[in-house]
């Protein structure tokens, strides 16, 4: 069904209305689109974003302080190891922003 508001599609047994088109150059018919669209309304794909927040949040909460005491003489492995671990959820978060705006 096609009408001004776009398309009613069926993702996982979901009715879902999708945009006709997605930054203007994927149409909703477009199977790389629609594959991205099953993926981002995937229960496993919220549950893998739903850990990785909270994985990020503990990760947060696990940062060693002790610098602001110490003076910028001391350097905190912890810190630098928590800190590659934030790149690697930056670039999950970014992922699944670039997955949705185009789903």
């Amino acid at each position: 069904m096609n009408d001004s508001i776009g398309e009613l599609a069926e993702i996982h047994g979901k009715p879902i209305y999708l945009s006709p088109r997605a930054l203007f150059c994927c149409a909703s018919k477009n199977p790389c689109r629609r594959w991205v669209i099953w993926l981002i309304f995937w229960k496993w794909f919220d549950h893998f974003i739903t850990l990785v927040i909270v994985i990020n949040s503990v990760i947060l909460a696990m940062r060693d302080y002790e610098q602001r005491i110490q003076g910028d003489s001391y350097v905190s492995e912890k810190n630098l190891f928590l800190d590659e671990i934030g790149k690697v959820l930056s670039l999950i978060f970014f992922c699944e922003c670039v997955l949705k705006i185009i789903g």
